[in-house]
């Protein structure tokens, strides 16, 4: 999407919780920026025009309250949720 748009894209990693560092290198390479603390408000804070949240795909009740839903709450500018079978592939190939 940012090369489409010719816009900059700065990749971010929240450590507050249970992050796979062998999945985050093979999505973004070497090159992210890491927010300790709180997820939710460490993303929601971030200043950009568009915030793009991982989603681990819960289904059921499990997902209220999930930290991709509270941050498309909190965040002060527009939030893509990217769903689907494209990071289960990824984490698929890891665990082979």
């Amino acid at each position: 999407m940012a090369r489409r748009f010719d816009a900059g894209l700065a990749p971010i990693v929240a450590t507050g919780g249970d992050v796979d560092e062998r999945l985050v290198a093979i999505i973004l390479g070497e090159h992210y920026e890491q927010c300790h603390g709180d997820s939710v408000a460490a993303l929601a804070a971030w200043e950009s025009d568009l915030l793009v949240v991982g989603s681990r795909g819960l289904h059921g009740l499990k997902p209220l309250g999930s930290v991709s839903e509270r941050v498309a709450d909190e965040a002060s500018c527009s939030t893509l949720i990217v769903r689907g079978p494209a990071w289960q592939r990824v984490r698929e190939e890891l665990f082979r």
